[in-house]
């Protein structure tokens, strides 16, 4: 009967000590958090570098001298609308804020009354831009402002009086509002931009050329 006893104690110890040994080798998680719906959007994929390309329509500001005659200011409605292209780059000091360059390209024609009149000009200008994500990080406000080079080109052709053309630096300016749309998962996005562009380009002392416009592009961003 002792015997037996002893038996009997001995196998509940070493269950007991089994017991206590795997509950302390044991491990528990805690049930993870969810992310509340409004919190705010953390970009682990964020980069510094962000590149752009856009195209838009331009049309120009500026209006006909009060000394034009009724076909001259005909002739300047129609070389009001144009197209503008360009490419970006912006490297982002901090998350929000970041600086680069711009090289944009413009372009207007028309021809009418035995006219034909084309005008090309390349802007080149340091930017500075401000960026935001939207809590779920599917989109991004952008702010832009630049003031740099202008080289304004326009060659006029008469019929019967042969063509010519004048070349002329002046200083440009302008201001962006836009939305980026992220395309998947990465870092590619369709951007919508509002530009407000401002530049007057003197022929002489007293003659000026007013190139500012209103411009909606589209585009990619990287």
């Amino acid at each position: 009967m002792r015997k037996a006893f002893l038996f009997v104690s001995l196998c509940l110890v070493t269950v007991t000590g089994m017991a206590q040994n795997q509950s302390r080798g044991s491990v528990r998680f805690a049930p993870r958090e969810k992310t509340p719906a409004n919190a705010e959007y953390v970009d682990d994929s964020y980069t510094k570098w962000r590149f752009s390309v856009d195209v838009a329509y331009s049309y120009r500001m500026g209006k006909a001298a009060p000394t034009s005659n009724s076909m001259e200011a005909e002739f300047i409605e129609g070389m009001r609308s144009g197209v503008t292209y360009g490419v970006d780059a912006h490297y982002f000091l901090a998350k929000n804020w970041g600086l680069g360059l711009r090289v944009n390209g413009q372009s207007y024609s028309h021809s009418d009354f035995g006219l034909s009149d084309d005008v090309n000009n390349l802007y080149i200008a340091p930017t500075v831009i401000w960026r935001k994500f939207t809590k779920s990080g599917k989109g991004a406000w952008v702010l832009g402002a630049s003031i740099g080079y202008l080289s304004w080109h326009e060659s006029v052709s008469a019929l019967g009086y042969g063509n010519s053309s004048i070349s002329r630096p002046a200083l440009g300016e302008s201001l962006d509002a836009g939305y980026d749309i992220r395309l998947g998962r990465g870092n590619t996005f369709l951007g919508f931009r509002l530009t407000l562009f401002s530049c007057i380009a003197f022929v002489d002392e007293r003659t000026g050329e007013d190139l500012s416009s209103v411009n909606i592009g589209i585009g990619l961003r990287f």
